[in-house]
């Protein structure tokens, strides 16, 4: 994807998105009579897009075993949002660094996507970035057990 084709999906991702209907075309019917709670909780998740042999990729880490909720999950970077982050996107750049070392001076933003609320009681926020360092991530090893190369022609 050249720089020009990144600036056209930060234009599309500034235009009105789909949000809640493409979230109900993609949930399972039972989820869709669990009420979400009002007090949930935020996060934000970065799907970082970068070329790789001619070919966009993101990463994908997995989180270890452990007696927890997110236990051995494969997720996206991200998390919950702490009182010294600014607003969302620093939310997600703030755990990124964290969680696969890449620092936020090497990434840059194009937009987010609609908020999707979870069944345990998060409302997260995709937010959709580019970056050309794309070097092996000196992951988190207390907290990633593991980070994937994914194609985004995989899906």
């Amino acid at each position: 994807m050249s720089l020009v084709s990144i600036q056209s999906l930060k234009k599309k991702l500034n235009e009105p998105l789909p949000g809640m209907d493409a979230h109900l075309k993609m949930t399972p019917y039972r989820r869709l009579i669990k009420v979400i709670p009002d007090d949930r909780r935020e996060g934000a998740v970065l799907l970082l897009l970068y070329m790789k042999d001619g070919e966009l990729f993101f990463p994908l880490i997995q989180r270890h075993e452990y007696k927890g909720v997110h236990s051995n999950q494969v997720s996206f970077p991200g998390g919950k949002v702490e009182p010294s982050d600014e607003n969302l996107v620093a939310t997600a750049l703030r755990e990124t660094e964290e969680e696969i070392g890449l620092s936020a001076d090497y990434i840059q933003v194009l937009g987010q996507l609609p908020a999707y609320q979870t069944l345990t009681g998060y409302e997260i926020t995709p937010i959709i970035a580019f970056t050309q360092q794309i070097n092996n991530y000196p992951f988190d090893e207390n907290e990633v057990a593991e980070v994937f190369q994914v194609p985004l022609s995989h899906f």
